[in-house]
């Protein structure tokens, strides 16, 4: 009995097993075993082990590199978890001034899109009246640099 359930919850997660491993595993595999090739782009490539690894490790630029990726990183991600927990622990409080807080942190998201919706309801009119106008000056233009300008404009 356990057998067969098991087999049929694996069914379930057959698409997503599958899912992730074309989209996730079988690159990140691919990838490794590249970086053992002396590839190019349009040739078979040799394999040469870790000695891309080697050359990486005594570049210089790489080191710098790297030393500049560690400063930034270190830089940036402790303040920003600073300010992410008190944000969220305000926005939890139980409290007259957390609700407005919330209110006031959300609308931004709620006002956005009703902002571009309207707007841009309000440019795409702006836009075809101009286009229509434009197009209007265009063909009275067109009509008065040609000889013939009563009989082919109606303006």
């Amino acid at each position: 009995m356990t057998s067969a359930r098991d087999w049929r919850g694996l069914l379930f997660v057959a698409p997503f097993l599958l899912l992730y491993s074309v989209i996730l595993i079988f690159p990140l595999l691919r990838g490794m075993w590249i970086s053992l090739n002396q590839v190019d782009l349009f040739g078979a490539g040799r394999f040469v082990g870790v000695g891309n690894y080697v050359r990486l490790f005594h570049d210089p630029v790489f080191g710098t590199s790297l030393v500049n990726t560690l400063e930034v990183t270190l830089m940036i991600v402790p303040p920003l978890t600073i300010i992410a927990l008190a944000l969220a622990m305000a926005l939890n409080r139980a409290s007259r001034s957390a609700a407005l807080f919330r209110g006031i942190f959300f609308s931004s998201a709620v006002l956005s899109v009703t902002i571009v919706t309207w707007y841009g309801g309000s440019c795409s009119r702006l836009t075809r009246a101009c286009s229509a106008t434009s197009r209007t000056r265009s063909a009275r233009r067109r009509c008065r640099s040609s000889a013939t300008s009563i009989s082919c404009c109606p303006h």
